[in-house]
């Protein structure tokens, strides 16, 4: 069985893919929903994902409320695999 590739999201592309669900972020977003990439995320960049897509611009942009905000970011959350940052 052929694994997923790893990559890391940042937080514009998932900004994106809130506000347009036939534009490449989306799609990019679906495929790790799908398994077909395996995201990974810092707890750091993960607390910087919620923190922008609350930002009242933002949520009015994608027209999701904060429930939908959680609901997102909690299938994130069980799909993402965590990594830990080092700082020098």
């Amino acid at each position: 069985m052929k694994k997923a590739a790893r990559l890391i999201i940042d937080t514009n592309i998932l900004v994106a893919a809130t506000h347009n669900r036939a534009g490449p972020s989306f799609a990019l977003m679906q495929c790790v929903r799908q398994g077909a990439l395996r995201m990974c995320c810092s707890p750091a960049l993960f607390l910087e994902y919620e923190d922008v897509l609350k930002r009242p611009t933002q949520m009015a942009v994608s027209g999701l409320a904060s429930e939908d905000i959680d609901a997102i970011l909690n299938e994130l959350a069980s799909l993402i695999e965590p990594v830990a940052t080092h700082y020098t």
